[in-house]
């Protein structure tokens, strides 16, 4: 009974009066039901707060967020609700919970909270799909770490600054999405334009249908054509015209199909008229055309070089007179006098080029008998004379010729003065040529003469017979020289028979001084030694020779037997050395022949075993060169089998040669093709790939079968410097590279040099800082490629600049707010000093009005709030106030590193009891990077937090100017 009782009196410390144990309860209760109702119904905000961090109740936690009266409740609650529908805090919600929950939503502002920041992707385009901002739109399809996410942001967005923003944004990172912007930019661009394309385009349809309705005549059948590509124009933009442009169109439309219709009408008469004109006037016109035709004809006849048929001319000229009387007559009288006046002036052309036509053909025939008599002429030398030349020219001459140029006749006079010179210069020359036979001849007589008289009968002889031959072709001089010529060849051949007389006795004479001469040679043969030189041997047997032709030409009559013997054995006798020699010559030349048959034999051999499917060039080039080098070794051999031998050796290497040329030839135009594709692989863009494709190239040069040497080493050289074309090309762009990337490496130190000039700009300037630096950012990375050497260290130097200038604008950003922390600390402590009734009203208010007003309006409308209330005398004194500041007091001791004051250390416990469990719980902890941000933060919320009765203001305002004391002062060292 005392237990219950008991029982009854001690609370749960959820129910205690003080809100710290009912905080500590909360965060160490676990029952739903109970978190539920201390976050609807407890008196205290942190407590309720605290409950409100471990509830995962959407539906609860969307009502509080939406109907509480609290504030600070209301927004703790929305913004766990939302941390816990995008995954951002563990709880036992499952992702298909969520998902419903957002797929039913239509609440604008959570969805594209869950589109920016849900953890799960598939929340994320559940999301996206039911939004339409397009400024949020753009920054999901610029940021979204999933490209599906990305694409399916970029494909709801329709503003025309948002997609300019995207395409410029995402071009160097996401080049899909970048793409995909600037295509519905386009057509967004497109559709504000249509309108305009529109009108303008049915203006100009307008005013070329104005233009159509006044053209006339022929000019309309091309306006037709044109009127039928302006309807075709007007069907793609009609729907999209306005009435009175419609309107506009039909009125000219119709006007032109009328003039058209008339114009039509018109021309079907014309037509009709111009069926039954025509083939008479066709008729017409093609007998005046065959006059025409008739007409050039003769022209051309006049000249031609050959003599002409007239009467076929006149038969033609006949039938065409009556092919025109036959013609109907034109309806219209202006027309069929033209006509007539035009056969008539064709018809009188030709009849008076048909009379030129037949004096031309007879004076042609005239002139031709003359000149085939002049070519007879020139076929019978015999016949010609001068009298008869001088009739002939007589002849021609009287033959009146036409002034004007007749190609026959032309022709036929150019005929005769070719033939007549011909015939001048024949009779010059007969005349010429008799005379130069009778000096010949008197010449011949006078040498004649003087060898009989010098007694040379031998030389006599010849010119004997030469005179005589002479004097029968000397027909036709004066008969007086003839014979005077005649007289003195008698006498010559009387001397000659008395010479022939003493001829005999003196040809004995030398042909014994031929037989001691060979006996001398004898004597001195039988002397020579067996070793004598081959030379010596060779001279005894010309020497030899000589003395037998010169006995030979002596004659074989008029001496005596003995004289011979006695030759002849001289002749032996000193031939008997040469004989040996000359035998041993004849036995070294059948040497020489069997090895000229060997190596014959051997080459045969040689290129039967050869297999001409796989050969080895090398080897049979070699063995080829070394042949013809022994055969050419190999001394001479017998002049009957010499031929036999260099056929036999010729045909034995015919094949060899006739392959190793063939190979030679192939080998040469492959080489040539190598060249040939080095040439081609210069023009190969990438220059690795062409260096690649010549080194293979290179690889192929193969000589199986070289020509001549100064030709092999043309071809290398040609080859080469094709070659070092394409490394002097790759050496060339290596340097421009080089170049470049100096260029590069010296825009990238310019950019840096700029990012760090940044860093010392200072009070309103620094402002500009973050423009500047994204600018100098999207410049560097515009810049190409540097030098790998140079590339990390540019790099490094990069981001030092970049962390400078952000330091300095931070700096700015810090020393900014620190002014005005400053000012809103002023009108914090003249708000403490009226609460406190420690400050009078009017100086207060003096001092108030001194300071500026800040730059955030929450804060400054807050403080104001809070000023107002205080010199009014009705500060607004709450234990949320007291709470607020000291867990604040609480937040920035942890942050400076400084101990609480003694009656503070069980909350201070409880607060970091609290951070503790929401961490292992997986709720979200807000830290800050930056220590400094959030000690700002906490002074921010420090002056603006509303009054605190008593002098614990006091001892709360000493206690937490000591912590800022000790942070700052802690950051300073």
């Amino acid at each position: 009974m005392k237990a219950m009782i008991f029982d009854k009196l001690v609370k749960p410390k959820w129910q205690h009066r003080n809100p710290d144990v009912r905080k500590q309860a909360v965060e160490s209760s676990d029952d739903i039901a109970l978190l539920t109702e201390i976050a609807q119904q407890d008196e205290s905000s942190i407590v309720r707060r605290t409950a409100i961090r471990k509830l995962d109740d959407l539906n609860l936690l969307e009502k509080l967020a939406k109907e509480d009266a609290d504030s600070s409740i209301r927004e703790l609650s929305s913004q766990r609700f939302r941390q816990l529908l995008c995954g951002q805090k563990t709880s036992s919600l499952n992702l298909d919970t969520r998902k419903t929950w957002i797929e039913q939503s239509n609440e604008a502002e959570l969805l594209e909270y869950v589109a920016e920041h849900a953890q799960e992707f598939e929340l994320r385009l559940i999301a996206l799909n039911k939004i339409d901002r397009d400024s949020l739109l753009g920054d999901i399809a610029i940021n979204d770490s999933v490209a599906e996410i990305r694409l399916a942001a970029i494909e709801k967005i329709t503003q025309q600054s948002t997609l300019e923003r995207v395409y410029k944004t995402a071009r160097n990172k996401d080049k899909r999405v970048s793409r995909i912007a600037k295509e519905k930019l386009d057509t967004v661009l497109a559709a504000l334009a249509r309108p305009g394309i529109v009108k303008e385009e049915c203006e100009a349809i307008c005013q070329r249908l104005e233009k159509l309705n006044q053209k006339q005549g022929k000019d309309l059948n091309i306006a037709s054509k044109e009127f039928q590509q302006l309807q075709t124009r007007w069907q793609t933009i009609e729907k999209e015209v306005d009435t009175d442009g419609k309107t506009q169109f039909e009125t000219l439309k119709q006007t032109f199909e009328k003039i058209l219709a008339a114009y039509q009408a018109e021309q079907a008469k014309i037509l009709e008229r111009e069926a039954v004109q025509k083939p008479i006037r066709s008729a017409k016109q093609q007998v005046c055309e065959q006059l025409d035709v008739l007409q050039t004809d003769m022209q051309a006849l006049r000249t031609s070089h050959e003599v002409n048929d007239v009467a076929a001319i006149k038969t033609r000229l006949q039938t065409l007179h009556q092919q025109w009387h036959d013609i109907a007559t034109l309806d219209s009288s202006t027309e069929e006098q033209h006509w007539q006046h035009r056969f008539e002036r064709g018809y009188n052309a030709v009849e008076n080029q048909q009379v030129e036509l037949q004096t031309q053909e007879e004076m042609a025939k005239q002139l031709d008998a003359i000149c085939q008599e002049v070519e007879a002429l020139l076929e019978n030398d015999g016949a010609l004379n001068k009298n008869k030349l001088k009739s002939i020219r007589e002849r021609w001459t009287a033959i009146t010729q036409p002034q004007a140029s007749i190609a026959v006749i032309a022709d036929l006079n150019q005929r005769y003065e070719e033939a007549i010179t011909k015939l001048d210069v024949n009779l010059k020359a007969v005349s010429q040529k008799r005379d130069k036979v009778a000096q010949e001849l008197k010449q011949t007589l006078t040498d004649l003469e003087a060898k009989l008289e010098l007694g040379e009968l031998h030389n006599a002889l010849p010119l004997e017979q030469e005179a005589r031959e002479a004097l029968k072709h000397v027909e036709g001089i004066s008969t007086k020289r003839y014979q005077e010529l005649e007289k003195r060849l008698h006498a010559c051949v009387v001397k000659i028979k008395e010479l022939r007389s003493w001829e005999r006795w003196g040809d004995n004479l030398e042909r014994q001084r031929l037989c001691e001469d060979m006996e001398k040679l004898a004597a001195e043969s039988e002397n020579t030694s067996e070793d004598a030189e081959g030379n010596d041997l060779e001279d005894i047997a010309r020497r030899i020779r000589e003395a037998q032709k010169a006995w030979k030409k002596l004659g074989s009559t008029d001496y005596s037997h003995a004289l011979w013997e006695r030759f002849n054995k001289a002749c032996n006798i000193a031939y008997k050395p040469c004989k040996v020699y000359f035998q041993e010559q004849a036995t070294l030349r059948k040497e020489n022949q069997a090895k000229k048959e060997v190596l014959c034999q051997e080459v045969a051999e040689f290129a039967d075993q050869i297999d001409w499917e796989d050969p080895n060039w090398k080897e049979i080039h070699h063995f080829a060169r070394d042949a013809e080098k022994q055969w050419y070794s190999i001394g001479t051999t017998d002049r009957k089998t010499r031929k036999t031998l260099k056929e036999a050796f010729d045909a034995a290497m015919k094949t060899i040669n006739e392959n190793l040329e063939a190979e030679r030839k192939e080998n040469l135009e492959s080489r040539q093709e190598l060249i040939n594709a080095v040439k081609a692989a210069q023009a190969i863009s990438d220059i690795n790939k062409a260096i690649e494709e010549v080194k293979h190239l290179q690889s192929q040069w193969y000589v199986s079968v070289p020509g001549k040497r100064k030709d092999e080493r043309e071809l290398w050289k040609k080859f080469r410097e094709e070659c070092d074309k394409v490394f002097d090309r790759r050496k060339q762009e290596q340097e421009e590279r080089q170049k470049e990337r100096n260029n590069n490496l010296k825009a990238r130190r310019a950019v840096c040099d700029k990012i760090e000039a940044l860093a010392a700009l200072t009070d309103e300037d620094a402002k500009s800082i973050p423009a500047q630096l994204s600018a100098l950012k999207e410049e560097w990375h515009t810049i190409g490629l540097v030098a790998k050497k140079f590339a990390d260290d540019s790099q490094k130097t990069f981001h030092t600049a970049c962390k400078k200038a952000n330091a300095a604008y931070q700096q700015t950003l810090v020393d900014e707010q620190r002014s005005q922390l400053d000012v809103l600390k002023a009108k914090a402590m003249l708000c403490l000093e009226l609460e406190t009734d420690k400050k009078d009203v009017e100086s207060a208010k003096q001092a108030w009005n001194a300071l500026s007003a800040l730059e955030d309006i929450e804060a400054d409308i807050a403080i104001t709030k809070r000023f107002e209330q205080a010199v009014l005398g009705q500060p607004n004194f709450s234990p949320i106030y007291t709470e607020e500041k000291e867990e604040l007091c609480i937040r920035l001791e942890i942050l400076a590193g400084i101990d609480s004051p003694p009656e503070a250390h069980k909350a201070r416990m409880a607060y970091q009891v609290a951070r503790l469990n929401e961490a292992m719980q997986g709720g979200h902890v807000k830290e800050s990077a930056d220590k400094m941000t959030e000690a700002q933060d906490i002074e921010m919320k420090w002056y603006v937090v509303g009054a605190v009765e008593g002098n614990y203001a006091w001892q709360l305002e000493n206690r937490f100017k000591r912590a800022v004391d000790a942070f700052y002062s802690k950051r300073a060292n």
